[in-house]
């Protein structure tokens, strides 16, 4: 039998979110577009949170004298206001821009509600290059509560269920006997949950059934393109039964802050796949003698991925394996072969290993 391992690496990048309507990504409460006055200034702007503000497709020539990021409370743009820091967090004379998305964070804990006002000003000739005025009755996004668990069955209670962006749900104090053998949180659409929802990874990322939960506070991770703005409810579903636990509905319309979550799409070129963690998948193929696995994931530069072909011939075991080992080096990615000898425990279980190359067995 010969076995051939791919590898596919994906890095962690932060900023994006998952569609909330056919116009792409949610990008949080639309504010406006930018009034251009000079400078060739323009752009989108909306409100992330009560204190964040996200620019898209903006523009700026880069010619002003004195030019920064400006904002205050007065009636319109003027000296009477204070500088923003750019999207690297400094306070320099504003260069060149062109089409690009960023975001600011007003200074000093000051919301969105406190001004009325954010320009690009030079404070040198006192001249609005762009302004956008912030409406009187704005609501910035935040944090939702949109109620408790409606319990069926198995002990299921929780306190208030908090929506914390387009992709992120907490679960305060849960309570769940964990006896049923086959129960995961599900997502989905329609009046009442079914067995045709979605799979939700549990608080670790982990797809595995359920385990019990005694007043723990929890929070969960929209796989996918999925948003709280295209699922109906969040369910505890018994699949072996086909039983709704405990649910929720999700509230629509809900004025939440977008994700920072990047779904990154991937491209299966193998006809079985298995999700084991949010981050993780493998999928496989058998042809004739030969069996072709694929692991796909996203990682940090200071975690691996790694599979490994079992030490005994009767059953799964770490030690005697061999193991193939993916991380990310800088900006390469990296797979190395391995050697399970022993095992050996300091504080947690740990493994030692000794290298070996492919070369070695078939």
């Amino acid at each position: 039998m010969r076995i051939i391992l791919f590898l596919s690496l994906i890095g962690c990048t932060v900023f994006a979110v998952s569609a909330q309507d056919d116009e792409g990504p949610y990008k949080g409460k639309f504010i406006g577009k930018i009034n251009s006055y000079h400078h060739q200034v323009s752009g989108d702007v909306y409100a992330v949170d009560e204190y964040t503000l996200l620019l898209t497709k903006f523009n700026y020539d880069g010619n002003g004298a004195d030019t920064f990021f400006w904002a205050g409370a007065a009636n319109r743009p003027g000296p009477q206001g204070f500088i923003v820091s750019d999207e690297y967090g400094k306070t320099n004379v504003l260069e060149r821009y062109f089409n690009k998305d960023f975001t600011l964070t007003l200074p000093e804990k000051k919301k969105l509600t406190d001004i009325k006002w954010f320009a690009i000003y030079d404070i040198w000739s006192q001249n609005t290059f762009g302004d956008i005025y912030i409406p009187e009755d704005f609501e910035p996004p935040t944090v939702q509560k949109i109620g408790k668990l409606a319990a069926k069955s198995n002990m299921i209670s929780s306190g208030k269920i908090e929506v914390l962006d387009a992709k992120s749900i907490r679960i305060n104090n849960l309570f769940y006997d964990g006896k049923a053998k086959d129960a995961y949180f599900v997502a989905g659409i329609g009046p009442l949950p079914n067995s045709k929802g979605h799979k939700i990874p549990d608080e670790y990322g982990y797809l595995d059934s359920l385990r019990a939960y005694k007043n723990q506070t929890i929070t969960l991770e929209l796989p996918g393109d999925l948003t709280v703005f295209n699922i109906d409810w969040l369910s505890i579903f018994d699949f072996e039964n086909k039983a709704n636990l405990g649910s929720i509905l999700i509230t629509s319309g809900l004025n939440v802050p977008p994700s920072l979550v990047k779904v990154i799409p991937h491209k299966n070129d193998l006809p079985n796949c298995l999700q084991l963690h949010r981050d993780f998948q493998v999928s496989w193929e058998i042809f004739g003698p030969a069996i072709t696995i694929q692991l796909a994931g996203q990682i940090k530069e200071d975690e691996y991925m790694a599979f490994g072909l079992s030490g005994s011939p009767e059953k799964s075991q770490m030690l005697g394996a061999d193991v193939a080992v993916a991380y990310i080096h800088e900006y390469r990615g990296l797979a190395t072969d391995y050697n399970i000898t022993a095992l050996t425990a300091v504080n947690i279980p740990r493994i030692i290993i000794t290298k070996r190359t492919f070369s070695n067995y078939n």
